[in-house]
């Protein structure tokens, strides 16, 4: 099969403010799976119904990856592997759980994390849990000169860009909080459930952080804790290259992209980005998009809850990537409606594409 007949497919599943990216590559009439993040659990029944399409006997998902404990991002995935660990398969789910984060000093895992732990040791397997070399069931994290690569069985290379040890130590103090606040310790399986029976997300105190200027604005960058946790990717197939983001920090992201040569005289050529955070200003730099050259840009949000996108980021990713960029969203909402300016798109020569109709989300194919 050539490049030109392999498929790279990447699904922006309808997940209300959160995120859950169904990707499809490989051979079109038998593709491999992947699935980043379950969105928020109101959102569930879009991931429901994108597994119910699935045939009997080809029910296979090759990669599950949690980026981080963040209701919008990991009660989907939590409820996913709960219902249909006896139907569908899993090669291998990527979490930093607390078995992993305890072996970077002074860890603990939050009170979600526990719970989405103990459904994949009971349903899918310690031998399915990080699994992939170069890790083996070590933690996921960014610590060591080059950023570790990942090349999945059906061929996806994925480099992990974040987290760094650095932003996994920041956790310490908040997971710790809340573990004891109810009550419990890491690994109490009856507890968890229980638990997350009366309360389905988690908000951890974020730190003070820093800020960046933007024109005559200066901008404070994300510091939640939580999102300093989560996974980054460059995922490449099929000579197309996408980067994951997540909802990490452009500092961390931004040190893995130098490390892999990129630089401002010479950027990292890529084929679309998923906004970090949701299109939030404080996860979209101006270092960060001077590090990379790229005309598509993915945004998962309806807006609710936080407001997203902000529109000091998508303004820099529109002045940043200059002519011909574009803007997808998975949803026309009161937030990511101004991008559909007819007027201000032929002035500042970007384009805003949005589904044809509400609820279906946003298909791009690389």
């Amino acid at each position: 099969m050539t490049d030109e007949t392999k498929q790279f497919r990447i699904e922006l599943l309808p997940a209300l403010h959160g995120d859950c990216i169904w990707i499809e590559y490989g051979d079109p009439t038998a593709p491999t799976r992947i699935l980043i993040d379950g969105g928020p659990i109101g959102a569930y029944k879009a991931l429901d119904a994108r597994v119910t399409t699935l045939k009997p006997g080809d029910r296979e998902i090759e990669l599950v990856a949690i980026t981080h404990v963040d209701g919008d991002h990991i009660e989907g995935a939590v409820r996913l592997i709960a219902d249909k660990a006896k139907t569908l398969s899993f090669r291998d789910v990527w979490f930093n759980g607390w078995r992993h984060l305890e072996k970077v000093p002074g860890m603990l895992g939050p009170v979600q994390g526990e719970f989405v732990s103990a459904l994949i040791a009971k349903f899918i397997g310690d031998t399915r849990w990080n699994a992939a070399q170069p890790f083996s069931g070590r933690p996921l994290v960014v610590d060591a000169d080059d950023p570790p690569v990942a090349t999945l069985e059906g061929g996806m290379r994925l480099t992990l860009l974040s987290p760094t040890p650095p932003k996994l130590e920041k956790l310490r103090t908040a997971w710790l909080a809340d573990v004891e606040a109810k009550g419990f310790a890491p690994g109490d399986l009856d507890a968890a459930l229980e638990l997350l029976r009366t309360q389905r997300r988690l908000v951890p105190k974020g730190l003070l952080g820093g800020s960046y200027q933007l024109g005559d604005q200066r901008i404070r960058l994300d510091s939640a804790v939580a999102n300093g946790s989560s996974l980054a990717m460059l995922a490449e197939f099929g000579g197309k290259c996408c980067l994951l983001l997540g909802d990490a920090h452009p500092d961390a992201v931004v040190e893995s992209l130098k490390k892999l040569g990129a630089s401002k005289a010479k950027p990292r050529r890529l084929d679309a980005i998923k906004v970090a955070h949701h299109g939030s200003r404080g996860n979209t730099t101006p270092e960060l998009l001077e590090l990379v050259a790229c005309k598509r840009f993915l945004v998962s949000t309806n807006g609710d809850v936080f407001g997203h996108p902000d529109r000091e980021a998508l303004d820099a990713i529109v002045d940043q990537a200059g002519p011909g960029v574009e803007l997808v969203f998975n949803y026309l909402s009161d937030t990511t409606r101004p991008w559909s300016d007819q007027t201000d798109q032929a002035k500042r020569h970007y384009r805003a594409v949005y589904p044809q109709t509400d609820g279906v989300g946003a298909v791009v194919e690389l």
